[in-house]
């Protein structure tokens, strides 16, 4: 089943890594930049799970855009995980009280943060050869062959084992 998610991060760099940390067949990834441009596709496609920044440039940082989400019944089951530089002690409560479902500080591992997304989502990543897995990566492989193909020409063909 396929997870959607998304990344929420006024940095570009900090959006492409965390996109690369959770670059998984079974993931259906999306970014924005600010609460309200994520608050905009949340009503559009509703993830699975927010990979979400505090200090956000606009009108909503990341503790209210957590908290008005958690506080909504159309929301309330979206998964959050604050990905933030604000670690003082303080600011994890304030994390708690939004009702993020984890807080983790910048820098942070890309495995720690993998982990966290597994748990929160009920997959696992650790264990590449489930049967749910392969039959996304092989969804994914035909997909990227067949892109290839059209990239390429249609009158060209390609022997990759997906298509002949």
């Amino acid at each position: 089943m396929i997870k959607k998610v998304l990344i929420v991060d006024d940095s570009r760099d900090i959006r492409k890594l965390v996109a690369l940390s959770l670059d998984f067949p079974n993931f259906k990834l999306s970014e924005a930049e600010s609460a309200e441009q994520a608050f905009s596709l949340i009503k559009k496609e509703v993830p699975d799970l927010i990979v979400l920044d505090v200090m956000l440039a606009g009108k909503l940082n990341g503790f209210q855009l957590c908290k008005q989400l958690k506080n909504d019944p159309l929301y309330d089951k979206i998964k959050i995980i604050l990905l933030t530089a604000k670690g003082l002690l303080m600011d994890v409560q304030e994390g708690i009280s939004a009702k993020s479902d984890a807080y983790m500080i910048k820098p942070f591992s890309p495995t720690v943060l993998q982990k966290k997304v597994d748990e929160l989502l009920h997959v696992d990543h650790l264990n590449m050869h489930s049967e749910e897995y392969r039959k996304a990566a092989l969804s994914n492989a035909k997909s990227d062959a067949t892109m290839d193909m059209c990239l390429r020409g249609s009158d060209q063909k390609k022997s990759n084992g997906f298509i002949s």
